[in-house]
């Protein structure tokens, strides 16, 4: 985020980030699924 304030080059940080953001908590709740179906919980 600071990057995106100070950078010179020219880089949409701050949508960059969210776009991560997005794919972290889109493959975090795929992997948590995955590991439910393997070991159900008790």
């Amino acid at each position: 985020v600071v990057q995106a304030r100070y950078s010179p080059i020219d880089f949409d940080y701050l949508e960059y980030s969210g776009l991560r953001w997005a794919e972290y908590y889109r493959r975090k709740a795929e992997f948590v699924a995955l590991v439910d179906s393997l070991y159900p919980p008790s």
